[in-house]
Order: C-alpha cells, then structure tokens, then sequence
C-alpha cells in the first residue's frame, strides 16, 4: 500500500515539483492550492492520509488554519504536518514546531524533503520474518486480534497485560518494536510505561514505540509522543495503518561500521569546533536518520543523541536538521558561485518537461473524444477525438458549457440523477444520446471523474466519450430480432408472454379486463400450396398490417407461426366489448387482398376470444382457452369470432 500525501501549496510551478517529487519517492500525493480545496481531500473517508505539507501563507489563512482543520478531524488527528516556509527564522520556527508542525523544510531545500518522504516508504522488500514486536494490551481479545494481525507479516509478537512484566521483558530482549495501549487498568499508565522504557538502560529502550487509545484528543496525543512515541494509532485500529506503520518503524539500519564520518563536509571551523563523535551524529543526521536509528547504530541512547544534537545545532548557529544541511552547504561552497540546482529539483522539472510533453501527444491521438470541465460545468480543453465524434471544434465549446450536445431524448430528471451520483460518489458512466454539431443524433458512452484538488485552470471533471452509434444498433437489431417475427416485424411469442405480464398486473391493479384473441385464417394453405410461398408470405404481412391498423394503439399483435397470430386488448370493460373488437378484427377480411394473380381465393379468419380474470390467471392458460374458442368457431364454418364458453369448450372437443 502506498502512502498518501496532500500537499497545499498556492504556486502552482512548485505543486508540479512537489508531485514529481513525491511519485519518485512511491506516495499517491494530493495537490491543492488552497485549503478549501484541501479541506475536500481531508473529508474523504475511504482515502487515509500519511502526511500533509503545508506552505506558511496561503490564499486565506495560514498554517495554522491547516493545523486547526486536521487536528478537528478524527480520521486526521494524528497526521504530521510538514511546512515549508521561506525564512530561516528560528524563532518562527521554533513557534511552528509549537503550534503543532512536525517538520520544517525551506523551499529551497527539496531535496532533504526527498530523503523525509523515502524514511516514510513502506518498502515491499523489507524481510519482517523473525522481527519480535513487544505489546502491552490488557483486553486479551484486542490483543489477540492485533497479534493476529501482525503474525500475518511474519512478526513474532510477545503479549502482555501488566507493565512491569512488559517493562522486563524489554530490558532483557532487543525488540524491533512496541504497541502499548494508553489506558490501561489496574491504575496503570501507557505514557508512564513508554517513560520508564525510555529511561531504561535495556536492550529495547531505543525501541520505535506505537501508542494506541481510544481517546483521542490532542492532549493525550502529544502527550505520548513527548513521553517518547514514534507513532499515534487511534481504536478501532486500521488493519492497513497498523502494517503500514510498522513497515515504516521496522526498518532496516546500516551497520554502524559502514557509516564513514568524512562524508560530511565541513570547513576547518566546524571540524575543530564538533568532537569525533558529534561530526558522526551530524552526517547522519543530515543523511535522513530519525534520532532512534542513530542511537541504535552508535550503541547510545536516544537522550544522548538528542543531547548531542543540540550541541552541535548549537556550535554550528543552527535551529534544526535542515538549517545544518544548509550550513554545511554552504561551508562546502564558499567561493561564492551560485549553489547549483539541487538534484532533486533539476530532476523532477525534467520528469515535469518530459510528462507535459507525453500527455500532449497522448491527449492529441487517443480517438476517444477528452473534455475537462471546471466545478461548474464549464468546459477548458477538448481533443481532436471530441471534435471528430461531435463535430464541434474546442473554439465552438470552450467557455460553454455540455448542454450544447443535449438531444433531448433524456429526461431532466436523467441528468439531475447524473450529477447526484457524480456528486456523491466522484464518477459517473453510462450510456446517453446526444446531438452533434451538423443536428445527427449519435448514442456515447461517458465517463466522467472528479479530479483532484488543485488542477490547474481550475479543472474539476474529466470525461471520456466514446462513440458506440454502431454497437448501440447493432444490439438493438439483435434484440428485435429476438423479439419479433422476421417476416411480418410482429411481437413473437416471446415479447407477446413479457407484455402480456405487464398487462395482467395492469389489470389487476386497474380493475379491468385483458382480452386474447386467437386468429387463425381460413383459405390460406389453398394460396401457399398453388402460388407458392413467396405469395404466401405477402399475403401474411399485408395480414399482418391490417390487423395491426384495426386495432388500437395500447393493443399488442403477435404472430403465433404459420397462419395464426394473437391479440392482447388491453383495458376491456365487459364480455361485450371484447365481441366489439372481435368483430372488427373480422371485418378485416371483408376486402380482398391482392396477390399479384387474376385468380381469387377467398380468404377469412377464425377468431377465439378469452378474458382475464373471467377465464384464466396467466398467460399460458388465457392463450389455450382461446385457442379452444378459435377451434370451435373453426367447426362453425368459421368467419367469425366466438369467446371462451366452458360448458361449450373442453380440451377433448378439440
């Protein structure tokens, strides 16, 4: 899992390099130029932050303001907080540091920015197989789970419910780390254990220590970070959180006999000024190396590191790590040219030249058509694919807004739907109509997301449009062949049984009656047998049309196979009305229908008609009685249309 990162910073040239740099070093990174902006990025509940860096002044407000909102906020009580500030300052450093900023960088310093995000990395290659973990807990399921939890990564955990026991075990036993718990029972104190371990002359007193509480306030946080805490975890503990920063605290520490002291450069002065001793803290100190990490390379404890530490800040006029960096630069560059770019920086303006470049070559010849929108709607940059599928140029659509490709074929409602979801969930896709410039109607599927705060112009939302006019026909011409006749276009049994449902729960909830009728004509093997079937077959569709202009427009017509077709007559009032409609059906027949030959066949129909709920409860049972009442108006000579009569029809008369 990478880390995320959400920097806030106005200048928009610096943003670009504190992304590049941040992506070099594995973070997700969020850019934002104000706090407003920010604020969005801290709400997000399903996206847990690692750090957030914050420049000294903002649009309105200042650091402090950053400092207010996220420690308001539980999800971000315990983030660090970096500031970059322009001002070497100690005393406004040392206020920083007060109000609640972790670290200070000036911004002209990036790369020891770089070297403070590498020391955060969760590196997949750290080998955690035989790392032991100390852990005071006294809720045994609560540590059991946590144990588990840890397991998992190959850690041996030692569980404990008392203080001094844990306190014992870790003077005797190097642990890679410690969880205690903040509150723990029996009057027993986890900011007092974290002291005592501290102080402590044992084997684990430089230990990296993980406090857990669930209180969560700021009091009890610094408390347990000035008692000696490496990290703040709040409960219910984060699986994720909890791994990720044990990955972080466990890390791998160069033998102390592989650090070479002269790697630090410093003028005569400073030599003579700074021990053997202080020259070997101060260059591993300014290489990225937290105060624990030194401790336990030099076999010291952190206290005396920190002791020396502030000597050498002291003998050197500096405030802290990054001043020292300076100072030391500038002892090793003292003939008064310019410092050069640092290599972070020059790095990351090239990747920044170089990724500018690949994305206008990218955005130019994808043939999807791109459109990037500002928060309200108004359109800031289209592609040469937009432009081929809609017709519309970027100067046609630039300062307007999508509704210039509405068709009108999606409802308001449609589209108030669209914004809810993009709203709520950051994207939307789906499929629409929309109208191109020369008025042709074309069916896209779009994508639209929500960008990242901090997007330069103001960008808010990307969409991605792709022309699927084709496939959009294509499958609609499977699925009316799935579901009609393909010689007269009718319903096929298959729609005829899906509307028929609908119909019957109409009814039921209308209170009126559904009628099928069952036609079957009379005379027409006669026509198919001697003129053939292509004759046959025009004599069914111009059927097929008649019947379909004789009845009315709620009606839905069917062709059954062969010679048949059924009728569904929706909204039926009484038995009589539906013998209304039969007889219509018939009068169909009355005209000859022309078949291309002088000779004359006559031709007429058989009709039976059945009732819902009169005669059936569904569709299988309503078309068999109908079927039955078509038969015997069949043994009646036929030309006409008799409904469903059960003391006059049975399955053995037919």
């Amino acid at each position: 899992m990478k880390p995320r990162l959400c920097c806030i910073e106005p200048s928009g040239a610096l943003r670009l390099v504190l992304i590049e740099i941040a992506r070099k070093a594995g973070w997700d990174i969020e850019a934002c130029k104000n706090l407003v902006e920010a604020e969005e990025v801290f709400a997000l509940q399903d996206k847990q932050l690692d750090l957030v860096v914050t420049t000294a002044t903002l649009e309105t407000g200042g650091y402090t303001d950053v400092i207010k909102s996220l420690r308001s906020r539980r999800d971000t009580a315990t983030i660090p907080i970096v500031l970059f500030t322009g001002s070497n300052d100690e005393e406004q450093i040392e206020m920083a540091m007060e109000n609640g900023i972790t670290e200070v960088f000036p911004k002209g310093s990036l790369d020891s920015f770089e070297i403070y995000l590498d020391s955060f990395f969760d590196d997949a290659t750290l080998e955690l197989s035989g790392k032991r973990v100390l852990m005071l807990e006294d809720e045994k399921s609560v540590g059991e789970y946590l144990r588990a939890v840890l397991a998992e990564q190959q850690l041996q955990v030692d569980l404990f419910d008392r203080a001094a026991a844990a306190l014992d075990a870790a003077f005797l036993t190097a642990y890679d780390l410690v969880l205690t718990d903040l509150i723990l029972d029996q009057n027993q104190s986890g900011i007092n254990f974290i002291r005592l371990l501290r102080q402590s002359k044992g084997k684990s007193s430089a230990a990296p220590v993980i406090a857990m509480s669930g209180h969560v306030d700021d009091a009890r946080r610094i408390e347990a970070l000035r008692a000696g805490a490496d990290a703040f975890l709040a409960k219910p503990i984060l699986v994720s959180e909890l791994r990720f920063h044990a990955r972080r605290l466990i890390q791998r520490i160069p033998a102390a006999d592989s650090i070479n002291p002269s790697a630090v450069t410093l003028d005569a002065s400073l030599a003579k000024t700074l021990t053997e001793r202080e020259q070997l803290i101060c260059g591993l100190a300014v290489a990225g190396h937290h105060d624990k990490q030194i401790a336990r390379q030099l076999g010291i404890s952190y206290w005396s590191v920190r002791t020396h530490l502030g000597r050498i800040f002291q003998k050197c006029g500096v405030g802290n790590r990054m001043e020292l960096q300076a100072k030391l630069r500038e002892s090793s560059n003292m003939s008064g040219t310019p410092t050069p770019l640092s290599p972070a920086i020059a790095a990351a303006q090239a990747a920044v030249q170089d990724w500018l470049v690949l994305a206008s070559h990218v955005l130019h010849e994808i043939r999807q058509g791109l459109m990037v929108t500002d928060k309200k709607g108004v359109i800031l940059l289209v592609n040469p694919g937009f432009t081929e599928i809609t017709g519309y140029s970027s100067e046609d659509v630039i300062g307007k807004t999508p509704r210039l490709l509405r068709s009108g074929e999606q409802s308001a409602a449609f589209y108030r739907d669209m914004l809810a979801t993009l709203e709520a969930k950051g994207s939307w896709s789906g499929k629409l109509w929309n109208r191109g410039k020369a008025g042709n109607l074309f069916v896209e599927w779009l994508d639209i997301r929500r960008l990242p705060p901090g997007m330069p112009m103001g960008a808010h939302y990307v969409a991605v449009i792709g022309d699927v006019t084709k496939q959009h026909n294509e499958i609609e011409h499977l699925r009316h062949s799935a579901l009609h006749d393909p010689l007269t276009g009718l319903a096929n049994r298959a729609l005829l049984k899906d509307r028929a449902a609908q119909e019957i729960y109409r009814a039921h909830r209308n209170g009126k009656r559904l009628g099928v009728a069952f036609i079957d004509l009379d005379g027409f093997k006669p026509i198919n047998d001697r003129l053939g079937h292509e004759v046959g077959d025009k004599v069914l569709k111009q059927t097929a049309q008649r019947l379909s202009e004789t009845l009315r427009a709620h009606d839905t017509l069917a062709r059954q196979g062969g010679d048949e077709f059924i009728a569904l007559l929706s909204d039926i009032d009484d038995r009589q009305a539906v013998e209304f409609l039969g007889r219509k059906l018939l009068d169909v027949f009355e005209l000859p229908i022309p078949i291309g030959t002088d000779a004359v066949y006559p031709l007429k129909a058989s009709i039976g008609i059945s009732l819902f709920p009169d005669d059936g409860d569904h569709f299988e049972e309503l078309v068999v009685r109908a079927d039955m009442a078509m038969y015997r108006a069949k043994q009646a000579g036929g030309a006409r249309a008799c409904c469903y009569d059960a003391a006059l029809d049975s399955r053995e008369g037919r």
